[in-house]
C-alpha cells in the first residue's frame, strides 16, 4: 500500500527505533515500533517528516520539548509536527514499544484544513494526556489492519483519530509543572517510570516513594499536582491502557484479561473500564469486529 508522491509519509528515527510498517495509503500510514536503547539513559534524536501521533504500549520514555522535559507512556502521547526534531531517554523497565499514526502534510490539510492557520500559534512538538476515546480510536485501527479490512475503512479511522487527538491539543497539559522544583519533578517522573514497569503487579506507595528518595506523604502531593491523578487511578489507567489491546482481540478471556493486569475480578475490570471509555469491554469487542460505519454511530466519530 502507498501513496502518491504529493502525499508522502516520511518518518526519520536515526537508527535509533526499530519499525514495523502495517498500512500506508494516501497521505496516511501506522506503523509499530520498538526502541532500539537498551540501557537506561540512553538516547536518540528522532524526526519525523509528517503529522505523528505516537503512542507508547509499553514502558516510558523522557522527551525533551520545547518547554521543558515530559515523561511518556501509556497514558499519554506526543503529537509532533514534519521535521521538528527532538531527543529521547529511555528509562529503564521493559523495552519502549508501541505504535504511531502518520500524517501527511497534505492529508493533514485535507483532514483539518483550519490546522494550517492554526499551527502557527502552537509550539511544533506537543505533549498531550491523550483522550480516552484516542487510545480506544487507535486499538481499533490496529484491529481492522490485522483482520484486513479494505484501505477505506482504515483511513476513515487514521482520519476520525487526528481529529480527535488534533482538534484542541493542549501545549502545556499540566499547569503546575512550572511550579515544581526540579529535583522534585526529576523524582516524579521517576515515579512514573516505575510504575510504567511494574503496573501488573503490586505496586507498594511506599517502595515507589523509597526509590525516589521522597516521603510517601510528599509523593502523594507532588505526583498529584504534577499528573493530575492520585498514583492509584495513575496505576489503574496504565492497566486499562494495556489491556485495551487484548480486548479488541476475540481470541482472548475477558477475565482472563482482568486478572492479568492487576483487576480483583471481571467486573472490577469491567466497571474501571467503563468508567474510563464509556463503553463495556464486550460492546468494545464486538464493535472490534464490525464495519466502520457501526464504529462511527457507536463511538460519536467524526470522519
Amino acid at each position: 500500500m502507498s501513496g502518491s508522491p504529493q502525499h508522502a509519509v516520511h518518518l526519520e528515527h536515526q537508527d535509533a527505533v526499530e519499525v514495523e510498517p502495517l498500512f500506508r495509503s494516501h497521505g496516511l500510514a501506522v506503523t509499530r515500533w520498538k526502541c532500539r536503547i537498551r540501557e537506561t539513559g540512553g538516547r536518540a534524536t528522532i524526526q519525523h517528516g509528517c503529522y505523528v501521533v505516537k503512542f507508547v504500549h509499553t514502558g516510558a520514555f523522557r522527551a525533551a520539548l520545547a518547554d521543558g522535559p515530559v515523561m511518556v507512556d501509556a497514558t499519554r502521547t506526543l503529537l509532533a509536527a514534519p521535521w521538528e526534531a527532538f531527543e529521547v531517554t529511555k528509562q529503564f523497565g521493559p523495552m519502549v514499544g508501541g505504535s504511531t499514526i502518520a500524517i501527511s502534510e497534505n492529508a493533514m490539510s485535507s483532514i483539518m484544513p483550519q490546522w494550517a492557520e492554526r499551527q502557527s500559534k502552537l509550539t511544533k512538538l506537543l505533549r498531550a494526556e491523550i483522550t480516552p476515546r484516542a487510545m480506544l480510536i487507535q486499538h481499533m485501527i490496529l484491529r481492522q489492519i490485522e483482520e484486513g479490512a479494505p484501505d477505506q475503512a482504515v483511513e476513515d479511522l487514521i482520519r476520525a483519530l487526528a481529529i480527535e487527538a488534533f482538534r484542541e491539543p493542549r501545549v502545556v497539559p499540566f499547569p503546575n509543572r512550572r511550579q515544581t522544583a526540579v529535583p522534585r519533578r526529576d523524582a516524579i517522573e521517576m515515579a512514573q517510570a516505575i510504575l510504567a514497569a511494574n503496573y501488573d503487579g503490586t505496586v507498594r506507595l511506599e517502595d515507589v516513594a523509597r526509590a525516589v528518595d521522597i516521603s510517601p506523604f510528599h509523593l502523594c502531593r507532588a505526583f498529584k499536582r504534577m499528573t493530575g491523578v492520585h498514583m492509584r487511578a495513575y496505576v489503574t489507567r496504565l492497566r486499562l491502557r494495556a489491556a485495551l489491546g487484548e480486548v479488541v482481540d476475540p481470541r482472548s478471556s475477558l477475565a482472563g484479561i482482568a486478572h492479568a493486569h492487576g483487576f480483583s475480578s471481571h467486573s472490577h475490570f469491567a466497571s474501571a473500564f467503563r468508567k474510563e471509555f464509556l463503553i463495556t469491554p464486550s460492546e468494545v469487542r464486538r464493535l472490534a469486529t464490525r464495519g466502520v460505519d457501526e464504529l462511527r454511530l457507536a463511538l460519536g466519530l467524526e470522519m
